[in-house]
């Protein structure tokens, strides 16, 4: 029998030490999965600088390839298109995959399903109204941080859309055209990955991404109107983020990022709908 080969795809950008951590816990002598069943292959959209100097010298059982420079989608994008897995596993370059990441994704495949989701975690805690890291402990968000998906699969339904404005909502994206497509995604609460908190990105910055929310919303709700909805997301994902918190210093920063935050949105509402109103409907 054939041994299952996953290729495992890094996207990064102007990172080369948290992707040296990352690359760490995936060498060889870290992973469980025998060294003959995955591959890993960082796709680096770096302008600045690049991590090519630094695989080659430390980690030359990596495959490093330039990026496409159009956001972390096209990244992710492009790394597929280098690999020799009929799997690809997605993780970043700020994590931590455990020893058992991908032999615990390679222990659940059966014939009948194609896409399969790991947990993640943050084992250090996100303790300021200024970090933030994705968690999925239970299941049913399909984070590209940890998951995994046949290769025919991943092409067949198109990879990443890269029209996302912003890097946020294109996990989503993916998700939701995987489950129109049929399939199914179960939870593999062994292949866990570690997301380390990280610093938020704050004011009009953060405010300016929600134009891929606008995006997204008419990807699959055209015909809703999705002005409430997103003053909505915005307090219940970064306004209740900071009021779990005590008062401090980082709460009063978090406070005025919020109001900054929802000021932007509110003065370019009107604009993202007019330019999104005819994107066509996802099928």
């Amino acid at each position: 029998m054939a041994l299952t080969k996953i290729s495992v795809i890094i996207p990064t950008y102007h990172r080369n030490d948290l992707l040296a951590k990352c690359l760490d816990y995936l060498a060889p002598e870290k992973q469980i999965l025998a060294v003959e069943q995955y591959e890993v292959i960082v796709t680096d959209d770096g302008v600045e600088t690049t991590a090519e100097q630094m695989i080659n010298e430390h980690y030359p059982w990596v495959k490093w390839v330039e990026g496409p420079h159009q956001g972390p989608a096209a990244n992710r994008n492009n790394g597929a298109k280098y690999a020799q897995g009929e799997w690809l596993a997605f993780t970043d370059d700020d994590c931590l995959p455990k020893q058992n990441w991908l032999s615990s994704f390679v222990s659940a495949i059966t014939s009948d399903v194609f896409v399969y989701e790991g947990k993640t975690t943050c084992e250090a805690g996100v303790n300021s109204p200024l970090e933030q890291a994705p968690l999925n402990l239970d299941g049913g968000w399909l984070w590209s941080c940890n998951m995994m998906i046949a290769t025919k699969i991943f092409k067949k339904i198109g990879g990443f859309d890269e029209s996302y404005p912003y890097p946020f909502m294109e996990d989503q994206d993916l998700r939701e055209r995987i489950k129109k497509a049929g399939f199914s995604f179960p939870f593999i609460a062994d292949a866990i990955v570690d997301h380390p908190p990280r610093k938020r990105v704050l004011g009009f910055k953060l405010g300016a991404s929600w134009e891929s929310f606008v995006y997204y919303w008419r990807r699959t709700n055209k015909k809703q109107s999705f002005k409430v909805k997103l003053i909505k997301e915005i307090l219940m994902h970064h306004g209740v983020h900071v009021f779990r918190y005590p008062v401090s210093l980082d709460y009063i920063n978090a406070m005025i990022s919020l109001a900054a935050e929802l000021a932007y949105v509110l003065l370019h509402i009107e604009t993202w709908n007019k330019k999104y109103r005819s994107v066509e409907v996802m099928k």
